[in-house]
């Protein structure tokens, strides 16, 4: 590759005055302008085409030795041939250099018999840099003819990759996820894809199955899916290009795939009651191989907090995709997260259930009713998020308090709560008492205004 002297023999395997199986030769005129112009990637389209220069180009080289992009040896700017890859920032698509200035080039016209030949390439002191065709400089001329000006370069046959190496099969369910190490040598042709197979029977002629995806495996990795658990297997596999196959790389020692554990599951809902929450979920849509056993119910009145977790203990497994976790405290808000178990283990827990608070429905009653309590402070929640605290003082006999929902609320839809801290301890309304009596409540709907209105009476 560069300025040479001395005997340029066209050798190719369709010359029949040379030898029939080169190991290198004189590359063909189409040869010499692909590896010269083309790239695949042609001004990043991802689509082929050709340059105008040698340089990944359509615009006139500069003249700059070193690492820049599009230069070249012409216009007399350096005044002599240089070594071969001193413009290492302006090499084709396949890595040549100089194809562009320096030096012209031999090339093969056609791979015939006969003593014609064709120059490409252009001159380091001419002054332009476009390559010189074969009939602009002419063609003729012996391989013995020699010139300070004219080099050639060599290429060799294109052939079938070598084997890809470093096969590694890791067990799935029903599946192996296999890896591998691209071919040493691409056989001078883009590797275009590779073959995977597999036996049950140790590699035994005969026994491969080759693994068809739904496209073409062009990285080097895939899953390999559709195999039996328990079973062991070999795995082998193949590199193509453009001309054939490789020679298969050596076999994996034997995998087995093997159940593994389920997937998470999803769609966690919880639904408030009296000291408990009614839970529902999906099943994974993975079940890992194996069938599903139970499910671990966990509940966390801290938002989730690493460690504050209690698992829910019910007389026996959680089979369903449901079930209600009592014992809880009203008036606390719970989320709720949901793992799944089969034969080989547990999954990953569920999303958390958005957070929700306990305690009972209390049902709109519109009939009046008075309620005797002695109390300090008073606490109103409604729904998730309202609440109203009354002012911390000793109240008068008869006092009234009035508390007005939000404009939002539905009639006999929302779920209201009351409760009352008095010396001893909270009271929650409707479903708790206190070491001094029984206490209820009355809630007013007002339909006309769309809010809730809350009277009730302190006395002391």
């Amino acid at each position: 590759n560069g300025a040479t002297s001395g005997n340029a023999v066209a050798a190719n395997a369709t010359n029949p005055n040379t030898n029939s199986a080169p190991t290198y030769r004189m590359p063909l005129e189409n040869e010499w302008y692909k590896a010269a112009y083309y790239s695949p990637n042609y001004g990043g389209t991802g689509v082929g085409g050709y340059y105008a220069y040698a340089t990944q180009s359509n615009s006139a080289p500069g003249t700059t030795i070193g690492s820049s992009a599009n230069q070249a040896n012409y216009n007399n700017a350096i005044g002599h041939i240089t070594d071969v890859g001193a413009f290492s920032g302006s090499g084709s698509f396949y890595g040549t250099f100089d194809q562009t200035g320096n030096v012209y080039q031999w090339n093969d016209l056609d791979g015939t018999t006969g003593s014609s030949r064709g120059l490409r390439g252009g001159y380091c002191c001419n002054d332009y840099p476009a390559d010189v065709s074969s009939s602009g400089r002419g063609n003729g001329g012996v391989p013995s003819d020699e010139s300070g000006i004219i080099g050639f370069r060599l290429a060799s046959p294109v052939t079938v990759p070598s084997r890809p190496t470093s096969v590694v099969a890791v067990s799935g369910n029903a599946s192996l996820a296999v890896t591998w190490t691209a071919p040493a040598n691409t056989g001078g042709s883009a590797i275009t894809d590779y073959l995977v197979k597999y036996s049950s029977n140790n590699g035994v002629a005969g026994s491969w199955t080759r693994y068809m995806p739904g496209s073409p495996i062009t990285a080097t990795s895939c899953t390999v899916t559709g195999l039996t658990n328990g079973t062991p297997y070999v795995i082998k596999v193949i590199a193509r290009n453009s001309v054939g196959i490789s020679l298969p790389s050596t076999n994996f020692f034997p995998a087995t795939p093997a159940a593994t554990v389920p997937g998470s599951p999803t769609s966690v809902v919880a639904v408030r009651g009296n000291a408990s929450l009614a839970v529902t979920w999906t099943a994974p849509a993975n079940t890992g191989g194996a069938a599903i056993t139970d499910y671990l119910v966990k509940y966390s009145s801290n938002n989730g907090v690493a460690g504050s977790w209690t698992r829910y203990m019910p007389g026996s497994p959680i089979t369903a995709t449901s079930c209600t976790v009592t014992g809880l405290t009203n008036g606390t808000r719970y989320v709720i997260k949901v793992i799944a178990r089969n034969a080989v283990g547990i999954s990953p827990p569920s999303a958390n259930s958005a957070p929700v608070p306990v305690f009972t429905n209390v049902h709109l009653n519109p009939t009046s009713q008075t309620v005797n309590y002695s109390a300090s402070q008073a606490q109103l929640s409604y729904g998730d998020d309202w609440s109203f605290e009354m002012p911390s003082r000793d109240v008068w006999n008869n006092q009234i308090y009035n508390f007005t929902g939000p404009s939002t609320a539905t009639s006999g839809t929302d779920r209201l709560v009351v409760v009352l801290t008095i010396p001893q301890g909270p009271v929650v309304a409707g479903f708790s008492t206190t070491p001094t009596g029984t206490y209820s409540f009355q809630f007013t709907n007002s339909t006309t205004s769309a809010v809730y209105t809350i009277n009730f009476t302190v006395t002391s």
